[in-house]
C-alpha cells in the first residue's frame, strides 16, 4: 500500500497484523510512486484523486505501475474527473 501519511501506513499494518496479514507500505505522493514498472495486476485508489494536485501525472504513474492488461479501480466522493 502507498499513502502520503506514514501514520496511516502504520495503522494499516497494525490492523493487518491483528488479522494475521502482513502488509508492506510506503509513504509517498501519488505523483511519484516508489514501485517498479509493470509491477501490479491491480491498482486501487480509495479517496485519493481529489487530493492529488497533478492528476495527469498520477494517471501516468498508475499506467506505469500496472502490468500489461492490468486493471485500475477507483473509489472517490468526487464527481467523475476527465
Amino acid at each position: 500500500m502507498i499513502d502520503i501519511s506514514p501514520g496511516m501506513i502504520a495503522k494499516a499494518k497494525e490492523v493487518g497484523k491483528y488479522h494475521g496479514v502482513h502488509l508492506e507500505g510506503y509513504a509517498a505522493a501519488g505523483e511519484r510512486l516508489p514501485v517498479g514498472d509493470g509491477e501490479f495486476d491491480i491498482v486501487y485508489l480509495a479517496n485519493v484523486i481529489h487530493h492529488v494536485t497533478n492528476r495527469p501525472v498520477l494517471m501516468e504513474e498508475i499506467r506505469r505501475a500496472l502490468k500489461p492488461g492490468g486493471v485500475f479501480f477507483r473509489s472517490t466522493p468526487s464527481p467523475i474527473i476527465p
